[in-house]
């Protein structure tokens, strides 16, 4: 079991355990979360930002600065089940069940919808989200993708990205039985 620079005791068995249990759903892994780490305390994008970008005011939504951040936590939007990519503008905007809101759905960036989540469980909470929603592997291939590179091929993460790789630090032999597993449940849901 590693631990990463939040504190928290990492442990990969209980990965796998979430994967190889049938009844364990996106909602249940959510709420598991949630418990795990404090809860996010403000909404994604800063609303006045938000607003001003929708009425064509600003070229760019402002983001929260998240403290967590700094501990490797991402901030993974619940709702990115039904909708892809709540963190981009250009996918917000693009998206017809979002612009036809009032809000643009800026309710989906509200902190009851965000979670925290290390590296290993933001790929899951998207592993997850695939599964149901094959057409919505970006995310799962991404995160994917940088356990891939950094705890199996050994690749350095940029500067930025030091404290995600840290606070799921594993190692590669976790890492090919992650990767074994996710294929396992792919092939299991799929």
């Amino acid at each position: 079991m590693n631990e990463n620079n939040s504190g928290k005791k990492f442990d990969i068995e209980k990965i796998i355990c979430i994967l190889k249990c049938n009844s364990f759903t996106y909602c249940d892994l959510v709420k598991c979360l949630k418990d795990k780490y404090e809860v996010v305390t403000d909404p994604y994008f800063k609303e006045d930002s938000y607003k001003n970008y929708f009425s064509g005011k600003n070229k760019k939504i402002r983001h929260q600065k998240y403290d967590r951040s700094k501990n490797g936590l991402y901030v993974h939007h619940v709702a990115e089940n039904m909708f892809q990519n709540l963190g981009k503008e250009k996918a917000i905007a693009d998206n017809p069940c979002l612009s036809c809101l009032p809000d643009h759905g800026f309710r989906y960036q509200m902190p009851d919808q965000l979670v925290y989540c290390n590296l290993v469980e933001h790929t899951l909470l998207h592993l997850f989200i695939m599964v149901n929603k094959p057409s919505y592997h970006e995310g799962y291939e991404s995160l994917n993708g940088k356990i891939k590179k950094w705890y199996i091929d050994k690749e350095v993460p940029v500067q930025n990205e030091i404290c995600y790789y840290n606070a799921s630090k594993i190692s590669k032999e976790e890492a090919l039985v992650l990767e074994n597993e996710f294929c396992e449940f792919i092939n299991r849901k799929g």
